[in-house]
């Protein structure tokens, strides 16, 4: 304003006097806090200690949202029939690409064992009498040296095949050996089979903190994606744990649940016998079907004396209730009652009548309908009961059911049978109509 007379400023900080023109080019100072430019309740520390965001930080952020990747999706019909390469198989219905592990106690022969698979594949011979493809194949014996790897060799084959290579030593998972594999491929692009012997010996020791199965998983992650992306198969050698799983087999390996998750075929060595040479090679994976093999070591040689297919094995975990219910049958023809006298009927006093029904339930389909016994629970106000017959050339599907009893139905229930069932005296029907489906499981 003209005529107003300039009043000095004073700085507070040094006690000089502000011009006006300081005050024109002097520009705003960057604080601790924030930028002195910004608006208010911009450049301040909150309570927590963070400084409040600004702009620039949020839209910058959103732009990383902006550019984050898609879901790759696939609809069902161009999956249906898109043609895919599918694993191919090293060992027929044993082993195929992809990851496997194979899992014992120390000192029982695995090593051995996996010697022979590397001639045998190398070469293209057959494993156990079954067809192998022949590829080359590189063997890291990283808990052996030179001299016994030799001296096994020289045990096992007169003629050494030129594409099988060995490695005594390597680097650890996540760090070097993924690479040390790559640099492989690459400088032998025929190969397709690598045995690692052992697991532990390319891992590092995990801090107790850690979360074991996500651990797990990251490790054998990094090797199975390699085996997929070059098509060929990583075969792990591993150990086993002190105690045993009899309910479970493949829980034997030592380490987390998340080992067998990744691996594509998993496989467990188990010696009958400590001193003995005898023993069991399951298996199991995405690509074959469980097997369990019975095994004799004959010299330096594993060789299998009995062979279960999944269906051995299916047969194997069924119950023999089932199996004295189809001796029962095909006995008897028939039977009718509650679940406890089906149990008193084939002499079995061990099982619990609810276990029963569900064992009747699950395995029904294996064993019953093959031999055309039909079965079919019955409810009535007093008892729930299960009506077994077998129909001579019936195919287990028969549309109803004999009403006649058999000989020890009649036996053990006497008189007061057909009022429990709730039986027509004139018509010989039954007047309760709840049929339930079979898989109630109470007795």
């Amino acid at each position: 304003m003209k005529g107003a007379s300039l009043v000095p400023l004073v700085d507070l900080d040094n006690g000089t006097a502000v011009t006006e023109t300081d005050m024109t080019v002097r520009r705003p100072q960057k604080s601790k806090h924030g930028n002195a430019a910004e608006p208010p309740g911009q450049a301040y520390k909150n309570d927590i200690g963070r400084t409040a965001p600004n702009k620039n930080t949020v839209t910058s952020e959103r732009k990383k949202v902006k550019h984050m990747n898609k879901l790759q999706l696939i609809d069902a019909d161009t999956l249906y029939y898109k043609p895919l390469a599918h694993p191919k198989m090293l060992i027929d219905g044993v082993l195929s690409d992809g990851l496997a592990i194979l899992a014992g106690d120390s000192k029982i022969g695995k090593s051995w064992m996996v010697l022979w698979l590397c001639l045998q594949i190398s070469r293209g011979e057959a494993v156990w009498g079954l067809p192998t493809r022949k590829t080359d194949v590189v063997y890291l014996a990283l808990e052996d040296r030179e001299w016994r790897v030799q001296q096994r060799m020289q045990e096992l084959t007169d003629s050494p095949p030129e594409n099988l290579r060995f490695g005594f030593s390597c680097g650890r998972l996540g760090t070097e050996l993924e690479g040390q594999i790559e640099e492989a491929l690459r400088e032998f692009p025929s190969t397709g089979l690598i045995f690692i012997d052992t697991l532990q010996m390319v891992r590092d020791n995990v801090s107790a903190k850690v979360n074991a199965y996500a651990q797990d998983y990251k490790d054998l992650s990094g090797l199975k994606k390699l085996a997929d992306d070059h098509g060929i198969c990583i075969f792990v050698v591993h150990h086993t744990r002190k105690e045993r799983d009899s309910s479970n087999i493949f829980n034997d390996m030592t380490g987390s649940t998340g080992i067998l998750s990744v691996a594509d075929t998993g496989m467990i060595l188990r010696k009958d016998d400590r001193f003995g040479d005898c023993a069991t090679l399951c298996i199991t994976g995405r690509d074959v079907e469980e097997k369990k093999l019975k095994m004799q070591m004959r010299g330096v040689r594993w060789e299998i004396t009995e062979a279960l297919s999944a269906d051995d094995l299916r047969k194997e975990r069924i119950p023999d209730f089932v199996f004295q219910v189809a001796d029962f049958l095909l006995a008897h023809r028939r039977f009718r009652g509650t679940v406890s006298q089906l149990l008193a009927a084939v002499g079995n006093t061990e099982l619990k009548p609810n276990l029963a029904s569900k064992h009747l339930t699950r395995h029904y389909s294996d064993v019953l309908l093959p031999l055309g016994i039909t079965c079919e629970y019955r409810k009535t106000a007093a008892a729930r009961l299960v009506l077994l017959e077998l129909h001579d050339g019936a195919d287990g599907h028969a549309d109803c059911i004999d009403n006649a009893f058999c000989d020890h139905g009649a036996q053990g229930l006497g008189e007061g049978y057909a009022i429990v069932l709730g039986k027509d005296a004139a018509t010989g029907d039954f007047a309760d109509t709840g049929v339930s489906t079979f898989g109630l499981d109470s007795a």
